[in-house]
């Protein structure tokens, strides 16, 4: 479902890409994708807590001034996927790290979000597959295919959803309002667990 809405909302641009840039962009994944193999996901409260906080903090850095624009080179990009790799402990906003990366990187705001974007169609299946791999799923969890059905496309209808919010708040230059909110779910979660 969230590739669908990133496959809706990014068709068009991605038609009409560069050669160049699908580099960068597989230059960008190899950190995340060699990462998830080695590091699992922790699943404690508190750790999802405290990592919501880093979130926020990371959120938060978008208050300073950025560089000046500049075209996306290979340092650059590896940077950005870096900070995607970070993005695989729970708590951690992927799509956030890289947009925060890329901005601080010299790429517009428009740019770093459909890089984060881009960059989830591939690693969001991927690491799906990753856990269909390692047998992370039972028979018994296999829910019926019209139940199945209903998840994807509710996916991608919120995905779509949040997709667009998330771009105007890049482009209002507000998306730190949500390391706020990130930093106050983090904290409660913190002191409730």
């Amino acid at each position: 479902g969230a590739v669908a809405a990133i496959g809706e909302n990014f068709a068009a641009e991605s038609a009409g890409l560069e050669a160049p840039f699908a580099g960068y962009v597989r230059r960008m994944l190899a950190p995340a994708l060699a990462r998830y193999g080695l590091v699992r996901n922790p699943t404690e409260a508190e750790t999802v807590s405290l990592l919501l906080c880093v979130t926020g903090i990371i959120l938060l850095s978008l208050l300073k001034p950025f560089p000046q624009e500049r075209p996306l080179g290979v340092l650059r990009a590896l940077w950005i996927g870096l900070a995607q790799a970070i993005a695989l402990f729970a708590g951690i906003s992927r799509s956030g790290t890289t947009i925060v990366a890329g901005r601080h990187a010299g790429l517009g705001p428009d740019e770093a979000a459909e890089f984060s974007i881009l960059l989830g169609a591939v690693v969001i299946p991927a690491a799906m597959l990753v856990t269909v791999l390692h047998g992370d799923t039972s028979s018994a969890d296999n829910p019926p295919i019209a139940i199945l059905a209903c998840g994807v496309v509710t996916a991608a209808v919120v995905g779509y959803g949040a997709i667009m919010a998330l771009v105007r708040l890049l482009r209002a230059e507000r998306l730190w309002l949500f390391g706020v909110y990130c930093l106050l779910v983090g904290v409660l979660g913190m002191v409730l667990f």
